[in-house]
């Protein structure tokens, strides 16, 4: 792994501030920051998966008449585990339950293997090992989450992180009760889910974005569907929740982003904006303002950074293979996994 900073670009195509090499290609990225402001996050791999903390510090620079400071990401590998060679990860999901305190450490992911209906939920407290293969692992944590049917996306809820939903090939929506590995809800949907989020302050509120345009949205402690919006075009490749809001929430399908407000999901608070050329495969709102939205496409390899109350592109940019993007907890930094890299993007809100 090595670092590279950049200190070019300009404000409407904006160079990353750093960028991050690795020697496989990274597929996707979930970040967390813990109880004591600590920004965590997960990079799946082909056959792998490393948890780094994300530390910054200031970088002073020279530029011949003035100097300035610059944030700097330190990316400190925690943990490390690697399957066979011949075991591809379909999914992994991040706990925001982390403690990296050098007295008491804890660590909870979850993940499953391609073509596989378990899920192996990773549980290690009081230290972290540095790495693991998957053999060394289950023979520590041999129990598994058994979901009938090939398991494609994990998610852990955003409070407890007791319990991790699973969209599965059946097609159905999953819930587990991660601590006492017992399924407590079942949710068939009307077709396969591809994309899913918790809602961002109720606990058992679940929304799963569905190939054939629906999303759906469901309490899987009364085990009833809350409601289901067609946006009118398939798949639904991603959804996430507003972080300030109960009602907003946003979604892509195809050239758009769909931003609804749920109160009233027929009126004109039903926003489309036209984002990519084709496929707007992810979607995230910024953590720190549910005004700023950033997305990416594999199919113009662009990612875009939306103010949607000014109803205007902040910024966009061009990165070859891109696989994903996801914040840091704070917003301060946008992260876009491409080729065999990790651009770290200052959102410049």
């Amino acid at each position: 792994m090595s670092i590279d900073l950049n200190y070019g670009g300009d404000a409407q195509q904006p160079l990353p501030s750093q960028t991050i090499h690795f020697d496989d290609i990274p597929l996707s990225i979930e970040a967390v920051v813990n109880d004591l402001a600590q920004d965590v996050i997960l990079v799946r791999f082909k056959c792998s998966i490393a948890v780094f903390q994300l530390k910054q510090r200031i970088d002073t620079k020279e530029d011949h008449s003035n100097r300035e400071q610059e944030p700097v990401i330190e990316c400190l590998k925690i943990h490390e585990l690697k399957t066979d060679g011949d075991e591809w990860i379909q999914t992994v999901g991040l706990s925001p339950s982390v403690s990296l305190h050098h007295a008491y450490q804890k660590l909870r992911f979850a993940f499953s293997i391609y073509n596989s209906p378990l899920v192996y939920v990773a549980d290690f407290e009081e230290k972290i090992p540095e790495v693991l293969s998957k053999r060394q692992f289950l023979m520590k944590n041999p129990a598994s989450l058994d979901n009938q049917a090939s398991s494609l996306f994990v998610k852990f809820d955003k409070d407890q992180s007791k319990y991790l939903a699973c969209l599965t090939d059946a097609p159905s929506c999953n819930v587990w009760d991660c601590q006492q590995r017992l399924l407590v809800s079942s949710v068939t949907l009307p077709d396969k889910g591809i994309s899913l989020a918790w809602h961002s302050t109720d606990p058992f509120k679940v929304m799963v974005g569905c190939r054939d345009g629906h999303v759906i949205f469901y309490n899987f402690v009364k085990q009833q569907t809350i409601q289901s919006i067609s946006v009118g075009k398939a798949p639904v490749l991603s959804v996430d929740w507003a972080p300030s809001s109960n009602h907003f929430i946003g979604c892509s399908s195809h050239t758009s982003i769909d931003v609804i407000n749920l109160a009233k999901p027929y009126s004109s608070q039903f926003r489309t904006i036209e984002a990519h050329p084709s496929f707007t495969t992810c979607i995230k709102f910024c953590p720190s303002n549910a005004k700023v939205l950033a997305t990416s496409s594999r199919s113009d390899g662009c990612v875009k950074l939306f103010r949607l109350h000014q109803h205007a592109l902040a910024w966009s940019t061009s990165l070859p293979e891109i696989q994903h993007i996801e914040w840091t907890g704070s917003g301060e930094w946008l992260i876009t996994a491409a080729g065999k890299k990790l651009c770290f993007f200052r959102s410049l809100q």
